[in-house]
């Protein structure tokens, strides 16, 4: 799991939180790049878009459910949220 930024040529800017793996818990057969936009709200299929790994969350891992992985995407998304506020922080 990584923070990250995301740009698109349609002037969106995002931060979010995005996996890349094989997705163990639903039972993955190909590794996929998933990530989270904070505060957006649209459709960006199709759209050529870049992503920048800012840090390191943690690895991939398999969950007993979808549950529990829910719960680790929560603590994910405001671990995220912590570091981009501490680094806008570290700017001023």
């Amino acid at each position: 799991m990584y923070a990250v930024e995301v740009a698109a040529g349609n002037g969106l800017s995002a931060q979010g939180v995005c996996n890349v793996g094989m997705r163990p818990t639903v039972n993955g057969t190909r590794p996929v790049l998933e990530a989270h936009l904070f505060d957006f709200s649209g459709d960006l299929y199709g759209q050529l878009l870049s992503v920048e790994f800012k840090t390191f969350i943690r690895p991939e891992q398999k969950f007993a459910g979808l549950e529990q992985l829910k719960q680790q995407i929560f603590t994910d998304i405001e671990a995220v949220r912590e570091y981009f506020l501490t680094r806008a922080g570290k700017a001023n």
